[in-house]
């Protein structure tokens, strides 16, 4: 095991791999295997490389991509643990994370936002340092989440069944963030510089409370407005999120 200095968690245990030559950002210890890989917040041609240190005492230049593996050890321990389950898929595998992320949005770059595409999880740099990247406990178990949620319920991600997968990712990034530090703070993305839903008070950021109530994101719309975001499923996750 090495040591890792994360941007929001102190020093944390991370378990890497000894190639021969150096250590990788890649858990091996489990049933399931967690790699973290590096975009290094770049645009095209996108580039994804190792996480590579010689002696595995990993200082703060590399917390986006340690900080994520430290994140998806603790959700992969607590599904394990907790829920008896090996992985998100249900079986022994490889789980591969992207951090330090840059997308393309329209005709711009951003490094807001975190997803989950084909069995991989992707982690936005944010800004421009080390410290305020979205691979933070509960935006982590958020997206791998949505891997659990695609290999047992298989929710369509689409108007009101999508906005109930986007709240069992919103309640068990809480959940790995309670059960990793003893508390939650009810506020989803916190660590990452700012809140993205409330859930003691959805009203309070635009979102519903209760179904069909205020904010309530129409799913019967034809306009693009109405379609964007798979209508809402993003918004009106946060009745689920407040009845939890």
């Amino acid at each position: 095991a090495g040591s890792a200095v994360t941007a929001k968690y102190g020093t944390k245990t991370v378990y890497t791999k000894w190639t021969g030559s150096y250590y990788i950002a890649h858990n091996d210890c489990g049933s399931e295997q967690l790699l973290v890989k590096d975009q290094l917040n770049d645009t095209l041609p996108v580039t994804i490389l190792d996480w590579v240190d010689t002696d595995n005492s990993w200082t703060s230049a590399w917390s986006p991509g340690m900080q994520t593996l430290y994140c998806l050890q603790q959700t992969s321990g607590y599904f394990n643990i907790v829920h008896s389950r090996p992985s998100f898929t249900g079986s022994p595998r490889t789980t591969v994370a992207v951090a330090n992320c840059r997308f393309k949005d329209g005709n711009s770059w951003t490094g807001w936002g975190a997803f989950y595409y084909n069995d991989t999880m992707y982690f936005g740099a944010n800004g421009a340092g080390v410290s305020d990247d979205l691979g933070v406990l509960d935006i982590v178990a958020h997206e791998y989440t949505h891997g659990v949620t695609e290999y047992t319920s298989g929710l369509i991600y689409y108007k009101e069944t999508g906005a109930i997968n986007e709240s069992f990712s919103d309640i068990f990034g809480e959940i790995v963030e309670h059960y990793t530090q003893g508390s939650n703070n009810w506020l989803t993305g916190t660590d990452c510089g700012s809140s993205l839903r409330n859930f003691i008070n959805p009203l309070s950021y635009g979102h519903p409370d209760s179904y069909y109530g205020q904010f309530w994101h129409s799913v019967t719309g034809t306009t693009q407005q109405d379609s964007a975001d798979n209508f809402g499923v993003h918004t009106n996750s946060s009745v689920q999120n407040h009845m939890f």
